[in-house]
């Protein structure tokens, strides 16, 4: 009888206790919700210009993540692997995204010299910038001709230039399409030879692109050694399991083994942190 009022006494408890604490965070909640909101717009702007429904995403999102933390308080049940495993969704999803950016930005760079010889062929032929624009997207590939036919479209529904071309600067956020487009600003503004000035640039954007290649081929060696820096640990610990399990499970089920895996983790990240700078070379 005991036991089973403690029970009923502390369910009763967290009914109350778990609102009123939900209810006192509801401003960080909001301020979070809002900030994960503009995140997930971000990232999608960044992989697909076109408008894509990012509130569902993130929706998906936070209930696999729901799931996960489930997986591991019920079915493992495991209350220390909660916090890793929503660390390693949220770490996933930000990989996901940045990878997903990097291929589309290596495109857009590796297509914009043409697409600016493009742009300052039709303005030598007599057009004027958003006609310009609109030729260009016609003869360019994807996915520079979507960037395009973006400023393009913004400018035939009623927007400035100039605000069209600073957000197409924002939402690339390229150091090469930044010269472009400081160049139409600028070329806009004070006038002159801008076919000319295009196409010095486009050779400029070309010549930055041959000193990257070569930047790149000469850090390979390092980066297939950082990658396998990333699954090292991993094929380690697999490897022990099979050979020595009590080992392992002394490293999940103590303390000392836990300390012995944040020590580890700590210098395995201070380690990929200083070989990514180090190979990180950008021009």
């Amino acid at each position: 009888m005991n036991t089973t009022h403690l029970i009923v006494t502390t369910a009763a408890s967290a009914a109350l206790l778990i609102p009123a604490f939900a209810w006192g965070l509801r401003g960080p909640l909001r301020r979070f919700h809002a900030e994960e909101l503009e995140w997930w717009r971000t990232a999608s702007e960044k992989a697909s210009p076109t408008p894509v429904p990012y509130e569902q995403y993130a929706a998906l999102y936070y209930a696999g993540v729901v799931t996960v933390a489930f997986i591991c308080i019920v079915l493992a049940p495991r209350w220390w692997m909660v916090a890793p495993a929503v660390g390693a969704c949220w770490f996933a999803r930000n990989i996901a995204a940045k990878v997903m950016w990097q291929r589309r930005r290596a495109r857009i760079e590796a297509q914009l010299p043409e697409a600016i010889r493009s742009f300052a062929a039709a303005v030598n032929a007599g057009c004027t910038l958003p006609e310009a624009i609109a030729r260009a997207a016609a003869n360019s590939p994807q996915p520079i001709r979507t960037e395009l036919r973006l400023m393009s479209n913004r400018y035939k529904a009623g927007a400035p230039l100039s605000d069209t071309i600073e957000a197409a600067r924002r939402r690339l956020d390229l150091a090469d399409f930044n010269l472009f487009a400081s160049a139409l600003l600028v070329g806009r503004e004070m006038g002159g030879d801008i076919g000319n000035v295009l196409n010095r640039i486009a050779k400029a954007i070309e010549a930055i692109h041959v000193m990257r290649g070569k930047v790149k081929s000469a850090t390979s060696a390092g980066r297939l050694n950082l990658k396998c820096l990333y699954v090292a640990p991993f094929v380690f610990v697999a490897m022990t399991y099979f050979v020595d399990p009590d080992a392992v499970r002394l490293l999940i089920n103590t303390p000392l083994g836990w300390l012995l895996l944040g020590v580890s983790a700590a210098i395995i990240f201070g380690a990929i942190a200083w070989a990514r700078r180090i190979i990180g070379v950008d021009i």
